[in-house]
C-alpha cells in the first residue's frame, strides 16, 4: 500500500495528475479502510483540483471529510471543498459554512488565514 501511494505522491508532484488520480483511486480500491486512505482521497481531490474537474474534486474531498473527520488533512480538505463549490458557482451557505468552521475548528492551520481570506471576498459578492 505505501509504495502505491508514494508512486501517486510522485506523480502528483511532477504534475502527471491523470495517473495521480489513477494511483490514488486504486489505492482507494485496493484498501478502503487503509491505513492512508484519507491521504490518498486527499491526493485523489487535488489531483483533479490541478485539473479544474472541480465537481471530481469536491466529491473527493466529501468523501474524506465523511469518512475522516479527525484527519491530519481534515482542514485543508474543507478549503479545498469549498473552493471547489465556489468554482462550480455555488458559493452559497454551503461554502460558507465550510470556510467559517476552519479557523474556528484549526485557528493555527495555515487554511485558516486562506478561509479568511476566501470569506473577505464572497462577502463582497452576493451567491
Amino acid at each position: 500500500p505505501s509504495d502505491l501511494l508514494a508512486d501517486a505522491r510522485g506523480h502528483l508532484d511532477k504534475k502527471r495528475f491523470d495517473e495521480a488520480a489513477q494511483g490514488y483511486e486504486l489505492y482507494l480500491e485496493r484498501f478502503p479502510k487503509g491505513e492512508d486512505a484519507d491521504q490518498a482521497g486527499y491526493g485523489l481531490g487535488q489531483a483533479r483540483f490541478a485539473q479544474e474537474r472541480w465537481e471530481d474534486a469536491a466529491r473527493a474531498f466529501a468523501v474524506v471529510l465523511d469518512r475522516f473527520p479527525k484527519s491530519s488533512v481534515t482542514a485543508a480538505s474543507r478549503l479545498r471543498y469549498a473552493q471547489c463549490l465556489i468554482k462550480l458557482k455555488h458559493p452559497g451557505d454551503e461554502a460558507r459554512r465550510y470556510l467559517e468552521s476552519i479557523p474556528h475548528d484549526f485557528p493555527k492551520a495555515p487554511e485558516a488565514v486562506k478561509a479568511r481570506e476566501l470569506l473577505q471576498s464572497l462577502s463582497g459578492k452576493k451567491g
